[in-house]
């Protein structure tokens, strides 16, 4: 029987703590940030089991499609070390480094890091549970900014868009008091949007959002098809 897979997206708010820990292995942090000035991150690893624990390292481009989630290989991060033991106790340290074409469209390059468990050599056949992380890292260029648009979509739909430089989280976003926006992403990346079926006369959202900048929650009212409004600025 093939070894069962936990699998944890930390599909986190910008206000995440800065360290999760899932089955005795704590990783810091759960949001890699590269600042605009540096080209590298790193991610700790440490292991609290009691018996060694092994792992190998992916790092994906992240777009999205509608607010959908698409993956797709990269040659923008180079990561060391690929894959590694863990002895119970001790740590171990992966450094990131992002080439500099990522962010020369002056947007934040977004990339998901997929931390993967390997099965022990001597494991025995049967059920196990192995651990699988999704890290989301961001680059932003300098001077990012995080812009809001609302405007008319197809057959009364109302689409929602990021249309500054940088990654927004979304918390809420109404039509109304009683009427929320169905299926939200839970973040809304520099560049992408969402369209969603809309009740009849609805004339603006009322977005709540954290940024990388701001991660306490601010809310914002966009009037559909009105002029651009700046919502946040790094």
């Amino acid at each position: 029987m093939r070894p069962a897979l936990l699998l944890v997206p930390l599909a986190l708010p910008l206000a995440a703590p800065a360290s999760a820990e899932t089955n005795g292995v704590q990783v810091t942090p759960v949001i890699i940030q590269i600042a605009p000035e540096r080209r590298l991150a790193s991610v700790r690893v440490r292991n609290w089991r009691e018996s060694e624990v092994s792992f190998e390292v992916d790092v994906f481009s992240w777009r999205q499609d509608n607010g959908e989630d698409v993956l797709s290989e990269t040659d923008d991060v180079v990561v060391a070390p690929s894959v590694f033991a863990v002895r119970p106790g001790e740590e171990q340290i992966v450094r990131l480094a992002v080439i500099a074409a990522a962010r020369e469209a002056g947007r934040e390059a977004a990339y998901r890091l997929i931390l993967r468990q390997l099965p022990a050599a001597e494991a025995e056949a049967g059920l196990r549970v192995q651990l699988q992380m999704s890290l989301p890292v961001f680059a932003p260029p300098r001077g990012a900014t995080t812009a809001l648009e609302a405007r008319r979509g197809r057959d009364g739909a109302v689409v929602l868009s990021n249309i500054g430089s940088s990654v927004v989280r979304l918390a809420d976003v109404q039509f109304g008091a009683d009427a929320s926006m169905p299926r939200l992403p839970r973040y809304l990346l520099a560049g992408a949007e969402v369209e969603r079926p809309a009740p009849d006369g609805v004339g603006a959202l009322r977005v709540t959002y954290t940024t990388l900048a701001a991660p306490a929650p601010s809310t914002e009212t966009l009037v559909i098809d009105a002029p651009l409004a700046l919502v946040g600025v790094r």
